[in-house]
């Protein structure tokens, strides 16, 4: 099996510095491609296909149609190739287009590209089965869509239960702190007096005992500091 891999097989292509263009034999060869089309031969359609391309610049047509043949012969990534070719020949070549989010849908696992591709196929030129496929991608863009705002809303819950816990843990080493106070002193509401500060090992830059290590936590977590600042 050589498609989808390092030794993906990929057909000629014509050589831009060539002066050949013999338009004649093209046609001819192009002809010839669709009667194995038409016959169903796939590997026949294409040798045809390739004798075209290096007779002369290529159309984007023929490279779709050449696409076409290289997806029935599961040389996806020369069939993807093609359609790129033939879109930057023509961008509005609806075939080109369609074959390539067929692709991408069907083989090449990219169906945003695949999305993209068939929305602008169908805007050129509508396919009723294409309409079909494009129902499936917009669903599965809707799923995604939801599981991101989940991601989000989870994300945004963590960083407000880490916040809360901190909250808490200030709270908590105040009253410790306070506790601690008054037990050392025997004498609710402070010493004698009535002298403000005067409590036993004071309390420096007015940070209670166990608040260091967490106002450190904060300072060495942006994300905190951001919930912190916007509560929800």
């Amino acid at each position: 099996d050589d498609h989808d891999n390092d030794t993906e097989y990929y057909p000629p292509y014509y050589d831009k510095d060539s002066s050949v263009e013999d338009f004649d034999s093209v046609a001819d060869f192009k002809q010839k491609a669709a009667d194995a089309k038409s016959n169903v031969d796939w590997g026949q359609a294409l040798e045809f296909y390739n004798k075209a391309v290096v007779l002369a610049p290529p159309s984007a047509l023929l490279y779709a149609n050449r696409a076409i043949a290289l997806e029935k012969l599961e040389h996806y990534k020369a069939a993807e190739r093609d359609c790129n070719y033939a879109l930057e020949i023509n961008p509005d070549s609806g075939k080109a287009l369609k074959v390539r989010g067929s692709l991408r849908h069907k083989h090449l696992k990219d169906w945003r590209g695949a999305l993209s591709d068939l929305n602008q196929s169908q805007a050129i030129d509508f396919d009723s089965d294409v309409a079909e496929t494009l129902k499936e991608l917009t669903k599965l863009r809707v799923e995604e869509e939801k599981r991101e705002a989940q991601d989000r809303i989870e994300k945004e819950e963590k960083l407000k239960k880490r916040a809360s816990d901190i909250k808490k843990a200030k709270e908590e080493a105040k009253k410790e702190e306070a506790n601690r106070a008054r037990d050392s002193t025997g004498m609710p509401g402070g010493m004698p007096g009535g002298m403000p500060g005067g409590m036993p090992g004071g309390m420096p830059g007015g940070m209670p005992g166990g608040m260091g290590n967490i106002m450190e936590m904060l300072q060495n977590d942006p994300e905190l500091q951001e919930a912190m600042k916007n509560p929800k």
